[in-house]
């Protein structure tokens, strides 16, 4: 935050970032899974992290930091750094997209997609998501999805609700 005001940071996932590559075309709960199995084996394999833990329990005791001790905190400080921030990004955009899915229902609407596609959700069904508080779009997309299914099949006293 700087002067009150929230910052706003993009996040550009490429090829070029190796967790991206291996993560990209899991579902949302394996890239949890797998980010928090990274982040554990970071905090256990990195020195600055170990490190960083045994100087909180040290600090709860009253102890200090040996200059030996700074100084090699210091030299794996970049890379440290790139780790932490790297698994943060990542694990900051998979609980944006949880948000995102949690918030326009998406996997009730996948759900109903799946019945309309494979013909069985009911016009009432239709009728019924048409008026949840879901956005216009995710409403035409799942309108269009149940009629293309049914062709000419709709009961005439339905279609008007439709």
């Amino acid at each position: 935050m700087q002067g009150g005001k929230q910052e706003q940071k993009a996040a550009v996932l490429t090829e070029a970032d190796p967790l991206w590559m291996e993560l990209r075309h899991l579902h949302i709960a394996d890239v949890w899974i797998s980010l928090e199995h990274k982040t554990k084996e970071f905090k256990a394999t990195n020195r600055i992290a170990a490190q960083q833990a045994r100087q909180a329990a040290d600090q709860s005791k009253g102890k200090k930091m040996s200059d030996a001790e700074l100084k090699r905190a210091a030299e794996g400080l970049s890379h440290y750094q790139k780790v932490v921030n790297k698994l943060d990004q990542h694990t900051t955009l998979s609980n944006l997209l949880s948000h995102t899915m949690e918030s326009r229902c998406l996997t009730r609407l996948r759900e109903f997609e799946e019945r309309s596609v494979f013909n069985e959700a009911s016009t009432a069904d239709a009728i019924s998501w048409l008026q949840e508080p879901v956005e216009a779009g995710d409403k035409l997309r799942l309108l269009l999805a149940y009629l293309a299914t049914l062709g000419a099949e709709v009961d005439p006293r339905q279609r008007d609700q439709l």
